[in-house]
């Protein structure tokens, strides 16, 4: 009988245990899960603020070498938007190219880079936004300047394709 008594106690024992156990994780993984959240939330706002200063120069000239205000090259573009929010870019494109975290294009989102090239990279781009599949670029070109555009609609753009990157994460 004390042996019967002893077992029932010993299992409520590690019942009570096990369920103080399982209440604390809920406590651990809704405290990761409001910071992952919070992270995001920053993340968005420097796409936006990142977008924001992207816009800001469309329609400014080209011109080599040029890291704004008044005219850009490429690498100087996205040089000075992430300046804009706090992040340093090197200011060559084959540079910037070895900067952040290599993505497969399906998966690139606002605010990540694109670069572009035959044997090495020569160009970069910033992914303005992705509607239905399609991916919106800004990048300062010879001809046009500062413009945006759909990547699709570009064939010399996108038989150059070489990389996308996650600078932002």
């Amino acid at each position: 009988m004390n042996l019967s008594l002893l077992r029932q106690a010993c299992c409520i024992l590690v019942s009570l245990f096990l369920f103080i156990a399982c209440n604390q994780s809920r406590h651990i993984i809704s405290s990761h899960a409001e910071k992952d959240r919070e992270f995001s939330q920053l993340r968005g706002k420097k796409i936006d603020q990142l977008l924001l200063a992207a816009g800001g120069v469309l329609g400014k000239a080209y011109r080599l070498g040029s890291a704004g205000p008044r005219a850009f090259d490429c690498s100087g573009l996205t040089r000075f938007v992430f300046d804009k929010i706090n992040m340093t870019l090197p200011r060559k494109a084959k540079d910037q190219a070895e900067t952040g975290t290599a993505i497969p294009l399906k998966l690139v989102r606002e605010g990540d880079l694109l670069f572009f090239g035959h044997r090495r990279v020569h160009h970069v781009a910033i992914v303005s936004k992705v509607k239905r599949g399609n991916i919106y670029i800004t990048h300062a070109t010879t001809s046009r300047g500062v413009v945006e555009e759909k990547l699709e609609d570009s064939e010399y753009w996108s038989s150059k394709l070489k990389m996308a990157r996650r600078v932002i994460m």
